[in-house]
């Protein structure tokens, strides 16, 4: 990432994506997915740093700009081109933070994503992430496949 050669991202621009993420009414199909899919879900524990708005708010913001969709450059652009306003923007309180380039960012950003937004849209949630399957496991796997669930995801 050539960072010293970008500057920051204009208060407008992280309006814009805001606006994108609130009229598309993603938020809402989202938390109407998960009561369908954990019905007695309790959510309980500490609120993530970043709420499913925001983490939608930057994906949409690195589309806007070019960029490749990859949570590393929503990461960049939180920990080194959003002014103090845009954090505002995002949910983020300003105050709360000692240190907004930690590399932490990444990770929390990544949890969001991965906890409230990828959990309901992914089709084959029982496929691991990490490794590649031999063709036999993934057979077996593919065999417990629900095509009704699958097609309510697609």
């Amino acid at each position: 990432m050539d960072l010293p050669t970008e500057g920051p991202v204009s208060l407008e621009m992280v309006e814009l994506a805001a606006r994108i993420v609130d009229t598309s009414g993603a938020l809402e199909m989202l938390a109407d997915w998960d009561k369908v899919d954990n019905p007695t879900r309790y959510r309980g524990g500490r609120k993530p740093y970043i709420q499913p708005r925001g983490a939608l708010i930057l994906l949409v913001l690195v589309g806007l700009l070019g960029k490749p969709l990859y949570v590393s450059e929503a990461a960049e652009i939180l920990r080194f081109r959003l002014p103090g306003k845009a954090w505002q923007e995002i949910g983020l309180n300003l105050s709360h933070f000692d240190d907004r380039q930690n590399v932490q960012w990444y990770f929390r950003l990544w949890r969001t994503i991965k906890h409230t937004i990828r959990r309901v849209i992914d089709p084959y949630p029982e496929t691991p992430h990490h490794g590649r399957l031999t063709p036999e496991k993934y057979e077996e796997l593919r065999a417990t496949r629900d095509p009704t669930f699958i097609g309510q995801r697609k």
